[in-house]
């Protein structure tokens, strides 16, 4: 659970909110709950949230078919985790 008291608290002395959060605008991650909780508290200081753009990531066997490309794998033939850069290999011949 979000520690809600004392993030109001803090609001409240600095004035101001803003939430940095690493995922994307919508649908995920803690801005909208840091927010709603301060609103639902009573603070009527000055907030705002960064996030994200709202993209398409594929993940698993979905990456394979969106990018038309194999999954590349390791050294020990498992596959390899892509996050948030481009493949930069090519399908095995």
């Amino acid at each position: 659970p979000l520690p809600m008291d004392e993030i109001l608290t803090h609001a409240e002395d600095c004035g101001a909110v803003l939430v940095a959060d690493e995922c994307r605008a919508t649908g995920a991650g803690i801005a909208d709950a840091v927010i709603s909780g301060l609103v639902e508290r009573g603070y009527t200081g000055r907030m705002r949230t960064v996030r994200s753009a709202d993209t398409y990531i594929p993940l698993g066997p979905a990456a394979d078919v969106v990018s038309g490309a194999r999954t590349p794998t390791s050294p020990s033939g498992l596959p390899r985790t892509w996050c948030c850069s481009p493949r930069t290999t090519s399908p095995a011949a």
